[in-house]
């Protein structure tokens, strides 16, 4: 039960009130003049992958939606999976351990895609996306003589699903 001596008064109130509010503005400020030194400070691609990290630490793995592109559909060899190899290629770094090189008699150049097991974390659009080359065995031999099928994993938030399509269809006239 309540006493009216238990009630504070009105300027314990006010007086709580008012600083609860400061404290909250000065709050906001505060956060306001990082944000703008540190977009002064930071570069853009810089700070999309920070965040991208540090979203990845504190993510839901369900969220995450994966797309798994074949480099063969049946017998046919995918384009699609030969688009986004051309891609990747873009997104080679030094910081890649193993990398695949070769040279077809119709190419003039030295050919760089990465190896299986390495990934590639690429921002488009500001969502984090990771490009994983695995591999798939086959029950039989595919329309090459090989007993597995090159796959890339690709992963990314679920509620990006629209955007990254648009990128897939994209790769298709890149």
């Amino acid at each position: 039960m309540y006493y009216l001596k238990d009630i504070p008064s009105t300027t314990s109130v006010l007086s709580t009130y008012t600083a609860f509010t400061a404290s909250a503005t000065l709050v906001r400020s505060v956060i306001s003049e990082v944000q703008a030194i540190i977009g002064q400070l930071i570069p853009k691609q810089l700070k999309d992958l920070l965040l991208s990290k540090l979203g990845g630490l504190c993510s839901n793995p369900s969220s995450q939606m994966i797309l798994l592109i074949n480099e063969y559909d049946g017998c046919c060899i995918n384009e699609l999976y030969e688009a986004s190899v051309t891609y990747l290629q873009t997104k080679i770094t030094t910081t890649m351990a193993r990398l695949n090189v070769s040279k077809a008699p119709r190419d003039s150049k030295v050919t760089l895609t990465i190896h299986r097991g390495e990934k590639v974390v690429d921002i488009y659009e500001g969502i984090q996306l990771k490009w994983e080359m695995t591999h798939v065995e086959t029950k039989g031999l595919n329309h090459e003589g090989k007993l597995e099928n090159r796959v890339l994993e690709l992963s990314f938030h679920n509620k990006c699903m629209e955007m990254v399509l648009g990128l897939i269809y994209y790769f298709m006239y890149y």
